[in-house]
């Protein structure tokens, strides 16, 4: 953490054993590295709290230059910055000395998406034109797959089509008003999947 300076001596004899001494005060210095460390608050977080406080835990520095993983650099000693999209960041911190003796440190931070659906209860496939449908309604959602079973375990209705839904029919044909279970497989951003399980009233 400190500077640090040396003195150089030297000594010459000649054949004839004389000798003569030079000193030479605080000729070296060896300058001082710093140690970058910092912590985010909070170390995890999704979409709609984006805002991080950064803690500066650097020892023997000057000057301190932050990269945010986004196209954004500070020079403040603890910024606070909102980071502009869902996905991973890597934070740099680099800690320079007046001297320019740089150490550098990283973190992760990851921010999530809200991934959400809404699924309904009852749909009405009578062809009116309203509810006829049944379909999910997702939010942040890259993938979805929807099943649809009948109460003996017979799937009636498949799709990977998240803008697709189920009409009500089974091999061309309307099946009778009845409860059918449906599940659905959802893939995020990360590339996580989630499973979902309901229940849907089909009435005629």
């Amino acid at each position: 953490e400190n500077d640090s300076s040396f003195y150089v001596q030297l000594i010459a004899t000649n054949e004839l054993g004389c000798r003569d001494t030079s000193l030479k005060e605080n000729f070296i210095t060896s300058f001082h590295y710093p140690i970058s460390i910092f912590e985010m608050t909070p170390p995890e977080t999704n979409m709609y709290l984006t805002e991080i406080d950064f803690s500066n835990n650097s020892i023997g520095a000057d000057e301190y230059s932050w990269n945010f993983d986004d196209g954004i650099t500070s020079t403040e000693i603890e910024p606070t910055h909102a980071l502009p999209d869902t996905g991973t960041f890597n934070i740099e911190l680099i800690a320079n000395t007046i001297n320019n003796c740089p150490d550098t440190s990283y973190n992760t931070i990851r921010v999530d998406a809200i991934t959400n659906f809404y699924v309904p209860n009852t749909f009405t496939p009578n062809n009116d034109g309203v509810n006829d449908i049944f379909i999910a309604k997702a939010y942040n959602i890259d993938n979805l797959t929807l099943s649809v079973f009948d109460k003996w375990g017979t799937l009636v209705f498949y799709s990977d089509d998240i803008k697709k839904g189920w009409d009500g029919t089974y091999k061309g044909q309307g099946v009778k008003t009845d409860t059918y279970v449906w599940n659905i497989s959802t893939t995020d951003g990360f590339g996580e999947t989630k499973e979902f399980k309901g229940h849907v009233f089909l009435m005629r």
